[in-house]
């Protein structure tokens, strides 16, 4: 069972598992085993991994003269997660093209004009290097 909305046009990608309506059976069955797997992660290694990530994006947006750094720069008040903002570019735009052409999802805020990243252990930092490629 997938959601109803945007699936041919998502149909190969992950971005039909995503759940904004009508709750996908498959997706809450499974929530247990996910956690389960989760949960033998290192959570001293996923941090460790989540917070490289996150100061790599710092130094590539300081590097971008077409970003800015939108969330906490201490880690402490932060987590992995991250919103830049984008110049001359509308988010939503943005988004599309590059979910389109290279398979990026992210959230875009057109009102700010910024896009929040959701980097997981699973993300590479050539991932990012290759975002703000785009940017």
């Amino acid at each position: 069972m997938w959601v109803t909305w945007g699936q041919e046009r998502w149909k190969d990608s992950a971005r039909k598992y995503e759940d904004y309506g009508t709750r996908n059976l498959p997706e809450v069955l499974t929530l247990g085993h996910s956690i389960e797997y989760q949960s033998k992660i290192d959570s001293t290694l996923k941090e460790e991994k989540l917070k490289n990530l996150w100061h790599h994006a710092q130094n590539l947006c300081e590097q971008n003269n077409n970003t800015v750094w939108r969330s906490p720069t201490d880690w402490e008040l932060s987590g992995s997660l991250f919103v830049i903002e984008l110049a001359g570019v509308k988010a939503s735009e943005f988004a599309k093209q590059l979910f389109e052409l290279h398979g990026f999802v992210f959230r875009p805020f057109d009102q700010y004009s910024t896009i929040r990243i959701s980097p997981n252990v699973f993300n590479k930092t050539e991932e990012l290097d290759e975002l703000f490629d785009l940017v």
